[in-house]
């Protein structure tokens, strides 16, 4: 049975199909990023995410992120997938504390909040649906978000989180994170708590990991631990 996460993600790439996102690559301008470089607080910047490979944070104290490094307060949401439009909370609610952290090596699109709204919310009606479709997809990878972090708790997090992590390895390097750092930035959940479950699951034969990274999910999960 598919998650949630992966059945959205599945519409999203049904959309993308049908798009021409290279209209996308002649507004602004494209930077190259690397690994644990910090965006953070992109106020009056919007931001297309070309590659997958840069997650969505949130810390109460977003000036600490300015250096570059995630801090301990620091909740990691999400892996942003390819071309998802990020910024415009900094940009249009500047109290929304997010900012963006580069698990892998990536190419981003930058443009000022003017140019997005010219060449995406006013050029033409196809062009602007385009873009509030794309928008509607980051506000569900968020609400799925929201329901994992709240509505679960314990195993159910870590369940689901497993699942997150090896639909998403298929597209980026996600793999090149152990499993139980993927979780534990995403959670909070106690180290010990989550290699406790992960190693239940490897001697069950639910899971394959290797170096701490998972390979592949042999069966489906037990809903309850």
């Amino acid at each position: 049975m598919k998650t949630l996460f992966e059945k959205i993600r599945a519409k999203q790439k049904k959309f993308l199909a049908q798009m021409d996102l290279e209209k996308f690559k002649h507004v602004g301008k494209t930077v190259r990023l690397k690994k644990g470089d910090v965006i953070a607080n992109p106020k009056g910047e919007i931001i297309v995410a070309i590659e997958g490979g840069l997650s969505l944070c949130m810390d109460p104290d977003i000036e600490r992120t300015t250096h570059k490094y995630m801090t301990s307060e620091s909740l990691l949401f999400f892996t942003v997938m390819p071309f998802t439009i990020l910024g415009y909370a900094n940009s249009y609610a500047t109290h929304v504390p997010l900012y963006y952290y580069v698990e892998q090596d990536i190419s981003i699109l930058k443009m000022t909040c003017q140019e997005f709204e010219d060449n995406f919310l006013h050029k033409d009606e196809k062009t602007r649906i385009d873009t509030l479709s794309m928008l509607s997809f980051s506000t569900a990878y968020m609400l799925d978000i929201i329901n994992e972090r709240i509505g679960m708790q314990g195993y159910e997090i870590i369940r689901s989180l497993i699942y997150r992590y090896m639909a998403i390895s298929t597209e980026t390097n996600i793999n090149a994170t152990s499993l139980s750092s993927f979780i534990v930035k995403r959670s909070k959940l106690s180290r010990s708590y989550v290699f406790k479950i992960l190693s239940e699951l490897k001697l069950g034969g639910y899971i394959n990991m290797v170096n701490g990274k998972l390979l592949s999910i042999n069966s489906h999960l037990p809903e309850r631990f």
